[in-house]
């Protein structure tokens, strides 16, 4: 590409920096041959140097204006997160004050002319946790017997004995 068509708006910053280092290697090159830079040298190196100035001017602009739209959409999303939430929650809300209003009626079913909402129960069966199989991590500590005691006890009934052996 030539020096003189090399401009900021159509060439990459990789393009203005070749040209530049070309640029300063013939001004090197007639400062060993004819021991002066010539002003048409001079003026395509300073052309050359404004060009990557305005380059890099560009890019930190657009640096700047997509970190902008970055956090333009981030807040968006906040806000979007926000209002999913407080759906979320009126939803809830409005299903307990139905339970709450079908319960107190013994009713199962409320019927309209496009729309019938029911009760129904949770058909699966609730999950038991053996807290004497847990590692202790897993266990809060209540102030009642401690875990680990618990486990070296094993059963109920010598649970009972040390229980009856601590009163006496």
């Amino acid at each position: 590409m030539s020096i003189s068509t090399l401009t900021a708006h159509n060439s990459n910053l990789f393009e203005i920096d070749a040209a530049l280092e070309a640029a300063f290697d013939q001004m090197q090159e007639e400062r060993e041959i004819t021991g002066n830079i010539s002003d048409e040298s001079r003026e395509r190196c300073v052309q050359l140097i404004a060009e990557l100035s305005e380059k890099i001017d560009r890019i930190a602009a657009y640096l700047r204006i997509q970190q902008h739209t970055a956090n333009i959409a981030g807040e968006e999303a906040q806000r979007l997160q926000q209002r999913r939430r407080s759906a979320e929650q009126r939803v809830n809300d409005v299903k307990e004050m139905l339970t709450y209003f079908m319960r107190c009626r013994g009713m199962k079913r409320l019927e309209g002319e496009l729309n019938t909402i029911r009760l129904q129960t949770n058909s699966q069966a609730s999950l038991q946790i053996d807290d004497r199989n847990l590692p202790q991590e897993f266990c809060l500590r209540t102030g009642s017997t401690p875990h680990r005691l618990l486990k070296e006890m094993g059963s109920p009934r010598a649970i009972q004995c040390a229980i009856a052996q601590a009163a006496q």
